[in-house]
């Protein structure tokens, strides 16, 4: 039902998103409910050009979870990793260069 209505939203010219509203740009995520869509409908290929990094953070959840799902309910077991505080802002600052990368691909893309 939600999709129905974002679709009609669209096809009058409206916009749902604030940030492109304002800007004229799109948002970091701007794409990411139709790169699902495309995924869904075995488009890998068309949802990686039309927002790479969720199509990567999809893919991979997908590919993790029934693996973690078996250690923790099958094997009885966690992993647990415990990260120094150097590994922890290394993480972070790598997590916002692909952010920032993935915008700018959005951007100069115009992703709409």
């Amino acid at each position: 039902m939600t999709a129905l209505l974002v679709a009609g939203v669209h096809l009058i010219g409206g916009q749902l998103c604030l940030f492109r509203k304002y800007t004229g740009l799109p948002c970091m995520v701007c794409g990411s409910s139709r790169a699902v869509e495309l995924l869904l409908r075995g488009c890998a290929q068309d949802a990686f050009r039309l927002q790479p990094l969720a199509t990567v953070v999809i893919v991979a959840a997908v590919l993790l979870l029934p693996i973690h799902w078996f250690s923790v309910f099958i094997l009885r077991c966690q992993l647990i990793v415990c990260l120094k505080r150097f590994e922890k802002r290394l993480l972070l600052t790598i997590a916002v260069l692909l952010f920032l990368l993935n915008w700018g691909y959005l951007i100069v893309n115009s992703v709409v």
